[in-house]
């Protein structure tokens, strides 16, 4: 399945500040909504949508919500299998 990608406004990770401008999901035709998950590709963060798919910290109920969630699990999973040679080399091409 081809990866469906949504141009977001430009952001920063809340914990990272790694810069966003898109969100992908690699598992459905599913587009970001206020309220979604959204985990950074880069240190496995989750955050939450608000209306305007800029990104936020996520409420207590949130964090144990997403704590349960089997697919944000997965998502931070995959995010913290990459290896830390590929996350240093992008940062290093970005720099």
């Amino acid at each position: 399945m081809t990866p469906q990608t949504t141009v977001l406004p430009e952001q920063m990770c809340l914990r990272c500040g790694h810069v966003y401008d898109r969100a992908s999901n690699f598992e459905n035709d599913h587009r970001p909504s206020p309220g979604d998950f959204c985990v950074c590709i880069r240190c496995a963060y989750v955050m939450a949508f608000n209306d305007d798919l800029t990104l936020r910290h996520l409420t207590i109920r949130e964090l144990i919500e997403a704590g349960n969630d089997p697919d944000v699990r997965r998502h931070v999973a995959a995010v913290r299998a990459i290896p830390e040679e590929l996350q240093a080399n992008e940062r290093r091409t970005k720099n």
